[in-house]
């Protein structure tokens, strides 16, 4: 499972990595291995604040 933390500015976040992808690349390799199914998928994306 890929998994994104959403930081927003001036918020504090412990020990994050500098070369975390963003959501838009971690969403773009997800596509390349759930589209090789011929039976189709499905792939839920989240950002971290959205609830």
């Amino acid at each position: 499972m890929l998994h994104y933390n959403l930081i927003e500015d001036g918020v504090t976040a412990g020990n994050l990595l500098e070369n975390q992808p963003d959501l838009a690349t971690m969403t773009l390799g997800a596509l390349n291995v759930v589209s090789k199914n011929d039976k189709g998928f499905f792939l839920m994306v989240e950002g971290g604040a959205v609830d």
